[in-house]
């Protein structure tokens, strides 16, 4: 029975943690030329937009949070060397 102790242990500190959850939506406006600037509520995008209140072109709208976008133009990243697999001379 003591072996099954340090193996469960182990098994134990290896399971995935919980992770914060992820924020749902934040509240955006466009500041021209297709830049938007972000918050996490109504009232933070608000005062963010009066404080911006000379470039800002749009209301704060609620929208799903994006994850990092590439331009469409921009080309893929190469991949990284540690990934590729070695050539036979």
């Amino acid at each position: 029975m003591w072996p099954v102790i340090p193996a469960l242990a182990i098994l134990m500190a290896q399971a995935p943690q919980p992770s914060a959850p992820s924020k749902s939506s934040e509240w955006c406006f466009e500041v021209g030329k297709g830049s938007t600037l972000c918050k996490d509520t109504e009232a933070a995008c608000a005062e963010l937009r009066r404080t911006n209140a000379a470039t800002a072109t749009s209301a704060c709208k609620r929208v799903e949070p994006h994850e990092i976008q590439t331009s469409p133009t921009e080309p893929p990243a190469p991949p990284s060397p540690a990934k590729q697999t070695p050539t036979q001379r």
